[in-house]
């Protein structure tokens, strides 16, 4: 992850357009043709008290907005836009693609927390706004990021498309905890020995989160959402957790239209592990669409 940086100003946007290589190719024809030259929209964002990184490259629509996981602590390793590895380069060649950080990660400003799926959501309609990137969106959500764009889904009903989720976290996921020992469930406060938000990077309150995510549920769109689940499996826990998991799983995606579920062999961090297949599911979720 890249060191964060202090960012001072109102807005600083730099957009940048890649020339094409070299002269004129040739078509079947014989006669010269110019390549479409995609272009690059990069900079820091003001959505309100801070200010939040994005990086867009490519055009087409839709736009796929790429959500990262959960930033830990401030390492070079943690989750932040440059997890979507070599996707943007992949899928640009088609589509407009889109990351950015979320607050107190990487390039993008610092805030107090705690922070929320909810305060998230609230910040990238705002990025998405002043940096001019126009809907309709296609969510690509990793991790905690997955939580981020299922409620950004549910409050942007008219401009989200399709998603694609890599193993990613779901508010039918809160019904689980009872699973664990109490002192082991997600639970509030600053410093709560399992989500305790003032220990992380990020500021983040996985608790209030996964809340906000169960309370958006019941205005999940009717779009097609496709969960890319890994095998071997990430999740873990006690007793019958493992059996449960993949019940309350199926239960979260039949309120899409439609809604799969696709085991892939993959671990957790999918973006670097099976890119190709990513930008396979993801055509599917925009052909899909429509």
């Amino acid at each position: 992850m890249t060191t964060r940086q202090a960012l001072a100003g109102a807005l600083a946007v730099v957009v940048t357009c890649l020339s094409a290589c070299g002269a004129d190719e040739k078509n079947g024809d014989g006669k010269g043709t110019t390549a479409p030259t995609p272009k690059v929209l990069e900079g820091t964002f003001d959505v309100g008290d801070h200010e939040l990184a994005m990086r867009c490259e490519g055009s087409g629509s839709p736009t796929v907005v790429y959500l990262h996981g959960l930033s830990h602590t401030e390492d070079a390793a943690e989750a932040n836009a440059a997890s979507a590895a070599s996707l943007p380069e992949s899928i640009a060649r088609k589509h407009r693609f889109c990351a950015y950080d979320r607050a107190n990660v990487g390039q993008s400003g610092d805030v107090d927390g705690p922070l929320s799926a909810t305060s998230s959501t609230r910040d990238l309609q705002r990025l998405l706004t002043v940096a001019k990137v126009e809907p309709p969106y296609v969510l690509l959500g990793a991790s905690f990021g997955g939580l981020v764009a299922e409620v950004f889904a549910s409050e942007n009903p008219s401009d989200v498309t399709g998603m694609l989720l890599l193993d990613a976290g779901f508010p039918d996921e809160l019904d689980l905890e009872t699973f664990f020992p109490e002192d082991e469930r997600l639970g509030h406060g600053k410093n709560h020995p399992v989500s305790g938000w003032a220990d992380t990077h990020e500021l983040m309150d996985e608790l209030a989160a996964y809340e906000d995510a169960q309370k958006a549920a019941d205005r999940t769109p009717k779009i097609p959402m496709t969960y890319l689940l890994a095998d071997p499996p990430s999740f873990d826990g006690p007793g019958g957790y493992a059996k449960a998991y993949p019940k309350e799983l199926d239960e979260f995606a039949s309120r899409y239209s439609p809604g799969v579920v696709k085991t892939v062999p993959s671990d957790h961090y999918m973006e670097a592990a099976i890119p190709d297949r990513i930008v396979a599911e993801l055509e599917k979720v925009m052909a899909e669409a429509g």
